[in-house]
């Protein structure tokens, strides 16, 4: 990581989904979730409206600073960036 932050080379992002409607089973990152105080929201108990409306959670991360083009995405979504 260190090496990582100290290069001029570009840094990519990496993703990985947290929870997805179709198969939260199947995320690599399922264990994390709880910690991020989503849960009530995406049970079966939880706000059913906003469950209804939820596809996915997905789990960006990079090394160093990264730079993302302006774009489109066809779903809203929420960002939150952790330093």
């Amino acid at each position: 990581a260190k090496v990582a932050m100290s290069t001029d080379e570009p840094m990519y992002l990496v993703q990985s989904p947290i929870w997805q409607a179709q198969a939260p089973e199947a995320c690599p990152l399922r264990r994390v979730l709880p910690q991020l105080g989503l849960h009530f929201f995406l049970s079966r108990r939880g706000s059913r409206a906003l469950r209804s409306r939820m596809e996915s959670v997905n789990f960006w991360a990079s090394v160093g600073t990264t730079h993302s083009n302006a774009h489109y995405d066809s779903k809203h979504g929420l960002l939150v960036v952790l330093r």
